[in-house]
């Protein structure tokens, strides 16, 4: 029995989350854990704050830690005056985890501007099924104490053809510019439009999920 235990235990995985404060961003995130960060004041509070994006893994009996018994968490911290990270809030699931298909690779990129806004982008590259590459990029501030998105742009590219196609959404202002034009050529000239969008109440960021 006691060889058995011995011979199963590398076999189990133990559930990984983050701290819910730290100094760094390493005494939040577990070892050997996939994450990226982001910094930058995001509640006006001259402090520069954190943002983390990581893929941890769920309580799971198997060697192999599949895409299933993966789950990406995004998560806001707030910087302290004592040099302290606090968590304000853990969003699961609103973003995808990336599967490890060979055919299909996920990117995900944060940033901070200088003004405060929290941008998260998604891309993803087929190198088979389509020719298609894309990527989705979201505007989020914070007010009124919750992040809300006031922007987000759509683009997507043909590696065939060079088509190239932009549209952008301003939900402050409430109007939209398409941008049409050939990655390949320089002579087709870029064809822009702007309309205008129905206005709607902003949405919390974890209210959807965030698509790429």
């Amino acid at each position: 029995m006691l060889f058995f235990l011995l011979g199963i235990l590398p076999m189990l995985v133990s559930a990984q989350n983050l701290a819910k404060k730290g100094r760094s961003v390493e005494a939040i995130v577990p070892q050997e854990t996939n994450y990226i960060t982001a910094e930058g004041d995001l509640n006006k509070d001259g402090l520069s704050d954190l943002v983390i994006y990581a893929e941890l893994v769920s309580a799971s009996s198997r060697r192999a830690v599949s895409a299933s018994s993966r789950r990406a968490v995004l998560a806001v911290y707030f910087a302290t005056p004592s040099g302290v990270y606090e968590q304000w809030k853990e969003y699961d699931n609103v973003l995808p985890v990336d599967d490890e298909d060979d055919d299909l690779m996920i990117d995900v990129v944060l940033s901070v501007t200088d003004r405060g806004t929290l941008s998260i982008a998604l891309s993803s590259f087929a190198s088979a099924g389509t020719s298609y590459m894309s990527d989705n990029t979201y505007i989020y501030r914070f007010q009124n104490g919750d992040f809300y998105k006031i922007g987000e742009a759509q683009h997507s590219m043909s590696r065939m053809t060079g088509e190239d196609e932009t549209v952008s959404y301003n939900y402050l202002t409430n109007k939209c510019q398409r941008v049409i034009e050939n990655a390949f050529d320089d002579s087709v000239m870029p064809k822009e439009t702007w309309t205008s969008i129905p206005k709607k109440p902003l949405k919390k960021l974890g209210e959807e999920l965030l698509n790429y």
